[in-house]
């Protein structure tokens, strides 16, 4: 009931439109059964020995398909104009959350998944409410005026008409199923399409790099998940379908049949007789009912539970308020007060975390994969706002900072940014919209940029993703911190910037961090210790909790999980290939 709702509120200001479309849908249906009338009208003419009023009768067939063709095509003019305007209502819907939820959403759902749900979503309610929601009203409205008929002239017709209508009905509830059917079907699709797309957008990476096989893995169970399903509920509707076929095509011999012992008992011979003729007549426009009701009512239940797919995708997500900026500035030293935060409700990813970063500091943050370290620095950037506990930053709630201006406070760096396809300069130029082509020119420099700019063919006129034009992923990195660099923020967060690195651009990067931390408020997450060296406070995390704190020298001293780290690291470097 509330996705009903919810798709009547997406049709706005084409509730009118919807409504007469349905009207013209109801006339249209009755002016298409006339001509059953008019034959059943000169069938009696026949029987009784009148004169046949073929002229007159033809006429009103005639004329009663034309009107019905065209009040027909008036409710499909306005039936596919609401739905055009439904589709687009529902992608404005989708776009204008997409703008201001917090960023934690993309970190929990595939760019496949969010495209689907909400683009191809909106693409398939257009089906429904073009064609299916005006030929509703035909299935809803020619049963009735057909049985309502047959009743009037022969109640046994009426009365077998109806049992056999209600048996197919039966029939089809069997081979649809319940609602749950609907919502495995859909579940299954969604995650075959969403790992297709993240399969194949990332076949490019896995012949390049050779990386983990991991996404092709992911398809290839989604793909056998959706083909069991799909098998299994095949044989489950086989033998209804099979009697339901029986039934649609064998409906005329089984109205002779039943009729039979019937004719003998009859007191006008005459009206029975073409009672049952009228029947056999009138019982295609039965089985075009019963075929509609199949098609339609599994693209009614489709349309209802993808719209109820588009507003269960958004919630449990913060939406940011963007609409205006209080121009406060941000200062101060944070604090952060028994900060606990869970992704899923069953497991905390951090519980009862207490540390200080002094302004102008950097602290690094470091531990085993899983122990905590990005989902501190996702929480920090705001990219997740449901956390327990306390973050300040002078005298200010984290949770209580407008966030475009914390935006023009802090910088996020991490592991597998990307460039937009657009030339080096836009990519830029996106930091700040003030800078000059000076300040790119020192921004560059100071991210030893100028190799990778100078090799191009446009030089920083190149569009990234352009013909010929292949960036690493160390080059990419640098890039981006270049963009860093033109930001200028007073906090920055670094995120594992040098994980998959080639040596040679983990030097230069280091570097660039060298010059991007000056006279900054920094956190710097990494692996990689020899980056640590440069921050005035370590922490250690540990499933989830601070298990050391202090400098690097100072947790060296310790007899703790930083200096077993720190002397694996130091003997990683000093192997060679070849040497057992």
């Amino acid at each position: 009931m509330n996705n009903i709702k919810t798709l009547y509120r997406y049709m706005g200001g084409y509730k009118k439109y919807i409504l007469l479309s349905l009207i013209f849908s109801a006339l249209s249906v009755v002016a298409m059964l006339i001509p059953y009338y008019s034959i059943y009208k000169m069938l009696m003419n026949i029987v009784n020995n009148e004169e046949i009023e073929a002229v007159k009768y033809g006429l009103l067939a005639s004329s009663a398909i034309i009107i019905g063709v065209i009040i027909y095509f008036i409710s499909l003019y306005l039936s596919h104009i609401s739905a055009f305007g439904v589709e687009r209502n529902i992608r404005n819907y989708g776009i204008d959350k997409l703008m201001n939820i917090e960023l934690a959403f993309f970190d929990d759902n595939q760019s496949g998944t969010i495209r689907k749900t909400i683009d191809d979503n909106a693409a398939k309610t257009h089906v429904f409410i073009a064609h299916n929601l005006p030929d509703l009203v035909g299935i809803l409205i020619s049963p009735i005026i057909i049985l309502t008929f047959l009743f009037t002239i022969n109640w046994v017709m009426g009365l077998i008409m109806l049992v056999m209508i209600l048996v197919a009905l039966f029939l089809i509830y069997l081979m649809v199923g319940k609602v749950n059917n609907m919502k495995k079907f859909l579940n299954s699709l969604n995650q075959m399409i969403s790992d297709g797309t993240e399969y194949i957008r990332g076949i490019q990476v896995i012949k390049i790099f050779n990386a983990s096989f991991k996404r092709f893995l992911n398809f290839k169970k989604s793909v056998g998940d959706y083909s069991r399903w799909a098998t299994n509920y095949a044989f489950s509707a086989r033998v209804p379908y099979v009697f339901n076929q029986i039934l649609l095509h064998g409906i005329s011999i089984l109205i002779l049949l039943v009729t039979l012992p019937f004719i003998e008992h009859s007191p006008d011979f005459n009206q029975f007789y073409v009672s049952i003729i009228f029947t056999i007549l009138i019982s295609g426009q039965i089985v075009l009912f019963l075929s509609k009701i199949m098609n339609t009512g599994e693209n009614v239940s489709l349309a209802i539970q993808i719209v109820g797919e588009v507003e269960n995708i958004f919630s449990n997500y913060n939406f940011n308020q963007f609409n205006e900026r209080l121009n406060k500035k941000i200062e101060g030293n944070i604090e952060v007060k028994d900060l606990s935060f869970t992704y899923d409700s069953d497991k905390y990813a951090l519980k009862d975390i207490n540390f200080s970063i002094p302004a102008k500091s950097i602290v690094a943050i470091v531990g085993s994969s899983g122990s905590g370290k990005s989902t501190i620095a996702k929480v920090l950037s705001k990219m997740y706002g449901n956390y327990e506990g306390s973050i300040k930053i002078g005298d200010r709630e984290l949770k209580d900072i407008n966030e475009v201006d914390y935006m023009n406070y802090m910088t996020y760096v991490f592991q597998g940014m990307k460039l937009y396809n657009l030339s080096i300069y836009d990519n830029l130029k996106l930091a700040n919209e003030n800078i000059t082509d000076k300040d790119i020119e020192k921004a560059m420099q100071k991210a030893q940029c100028q190799d990778i700019v100078e090799k191009l063919p446009e030089g920083l006129n190149t569009v990234i993703g352009g013909q010929h034009v292949k960036l690493s992923g160390g080059e990419i990195q640098r890039l981006v911190l270049c963009r860093a660099l033109l930001r200028d923020t007073e906090f920055l967060i670094v995120d594992e910037v040098t994980a998959s690195i080639d040596p040679v651009n983990e030097y230069k990067i280091q570097c660039i961090l060298e010059e991007l931390v000056k006279e900054k408020t920094v956190v710097i997450i990494s692996h990689k210790l020899n980056l640590v060296k440069m921050a005035q406070q370590v922490l250690v995390m540990n499933q989830g909790n601070i298990t050391q704190k202090g400098s690097h020298q100072e947790l060296l001293l310790e007899d703790g999980m930083y200096k077993t780290m720190f002397e694996r690291y130091r003997q990683t470097k000093t192997w060679k290939l070849g040497e057992s």
